[in-house]
């Protein structure tokens, strides 16, 4: 069928396998590798995968012939649910329109039964090109003419409702990517006032949960003892389960949630600063994550006394704090961080002692509620980002502040910007925003945190251009080499 009718992109609603059950047959060969289907050969060139999707570049060959297929895997999906957020559906459509094409052959969309999924992403597509075409849509039409050419188009009402959030979202927030080629362009048009529109503007998108979703934060906000008063409640489906060291009775809460990065799932662990009954809690949750590092985004927490269950010591002491002992060997320090390396080992049968690289971040405006520098924020961005990757540890980044989300959602929110920029040089704040808030509703709280998001964009891509045209200029008075 992809033959013959010159198709060379393929949409993928759908994981191979879900809740155990066989949801698809995988029809293409792993990565480097070749199958023969029929009478066609199917090689796959490349893979790339990211947190929401997988993109594969395949090649198929018949009688001498050779096509170029795209194939794009939507992977935060599950049968008869929604996605989390509609930012991913949105930026992963964006990308399948971006891929450039050179037939006439149609979009080839499935998910399992090819209709609910399948169904949603498609009237999204057409809505969406319809809303940007005529400015304006008719919903139950689109669904109805739908129907008539495959029955149960759109399965349920949850995908229903999620199609009419992703298509307020999609034609009244300004998202598109933005380019690293078009950043400067960007900046020149972007007036204070534009982006101030654009936050109030998302400030008025709401995150829709589900019942389930929402009883269980009522329930985890109830836990007085295990809250801060202000701090963001997390519900169940993104929390982790505390289960190391754990007494018969005691409950499996902490307050922390799971967010991705561009690149890779559960990249953070963003979690409330300890109360000084939580302590515990919090150590046995980096032990129990395998967390690559802890960034402290509350500079010097000894000065919050009362307000803090101080985790770490000082230098080269230890703490005694029921079943850990926590070394702290003071490693390097700088005029915005401090970093150290922390040493937390289990008592008792199950001991298991880890060493964790330890940030704590120092350089930052108490008035504005942002860092003071976006130049030093990236700097200490990439500093921890290496660490991670470094560690023996292949876990989730711990970050935490008093509320658990207004300065640890901006560290996710930069680095998964630094992230997308460096992988696929494009770039979307309100995307990255809204992803976050999705977990943590907190997060950039303020106008000055959104445009300072902005700032460590601008100053990442003109950080790489004057290394590049320094590189360009070695390059041309060495060995004359002419760039173009």
């Amino acid at each position: 069928m992809v033959w013959q009718q010159e198709v060379e992109k393929i949409v993928m609603v759908t994981n191979l396998v879900e809740r155990k059950k066989t949801k698809c047959e995988q029809y293409w060969p792993v990565h480097n590798q070749s199958k023969i289907y029929g009478d066609i050969e199917v090689v796959c060139k490349d893979e790339h995968i990211y947190a929401d999707f997988i993109w594969r570049q395949l090649t198929l060959s018949k009688n001498s012939k050779e096509r170029r297929l795209h194939h794009l895997q939507f992977t935060s999906w599950l049968d008869k649910d929604i996605p989390d957020d509609v930012t991913s559906i949105i930026e992963f459509r964006q990308r399948v329109n971006a891929l450039p094409i050179s037939s006439t052959g149609p979009i080839v969309v499935h998910c399992s039964a090819g209709v609910g999924r399948s169904g949603t992403y498609i009237a999204l597509d057409i809505l969406s090109n319809e809303g940007e075409a005529e400015t304006a849509i008719n919903i139950p039409r689109c669904v109805f003419n739908m129907r008539q050419n495959r029955p149960n188009m759109i399965q349920s009402l949850s995908q229903y409702k999620y199609r009419h959030q992703a298509l307020v979202y999609a034609l009244t927030i300004e998202c598109s990517l933005i380019t690293r080629e078009n950043v400067h362009e960007y900046k020149e048009t972007s007036s204070k006032q534009k982006i101030k529109k654009q936050f109030e503007n998302l400030q008025l998108i709401r995150v829709e949960k589900s019942d389930k979703e929402l009883q269980a934060t009522e329930r985890n906000r109830l836990l007085t003892k295990k809250n801060r008063k202000h701090a963001d409640i997390p519900g169940d489906s993104n929390r982790p389960r505390l289960f190391l060291f754990l007494k018969s009775g005691e409950s499996d809460y902490i307050n922390a949630i799971y967010i991705d990065s561009f690149k890779r799932k559960n990249r953070f662990l963003v979690a409330q600063t300890p109360l000084p009954n939580t302590v515990s809690d919090f150590t046995a949750l980096a032990v129990q994550e395998n967390c690559s590092c802890i960034v402290s985004m509350e500079a010097r927490l000894e000065k919050h006394k009362g307000m803090v269950g101080l985790y770490f010591p000082g230098d080269n002491r230890t703490i005694k704090e029921s079943f850990d002992s926590v070394p702290s060997n003071y490693d390097q320090s700088a005029r915005n961080f401090v970093k150290r390396l922390l040493h937390i080992e289990g008592e008792g049968k199950t001991k298991k002692g880890v060493t964790i690289s330890h940030y704590e971040y120092l350089d930052w405006d108490t008035t504005l509620n942002t860092p003071k520098s976006a130049e030093h924020f990236v700097a200490f961005i990439k500093e921890v980002e290496d660490a991670s990757k470094s560690s023996h540890l292949n876990g989730p980044i711990l970050v935490h502040c008093l509320t658990g989300a207004e300065q640890s959602g901006l560290f996710c929110v930069v680095m998964t910007l630094l992230e997308q920029l460096s992988e696929n040089n494009e770039v979307n704040v309100v995307n990255a925003v809204s992803r976050v808030r999705a977990r943590r509703s907190l997060a950039i709280p303020n106008k000055e945190q959104y445009y300072f998001c902005h700032e460590c964009v601008f100053h990442s891509v003109n950080a790489t251009d004057n290394e590049a045209t320094d590189d360009d200029a070695f390059y041309n008075i060495s060995g004359n080499i002419q760039t173009g």
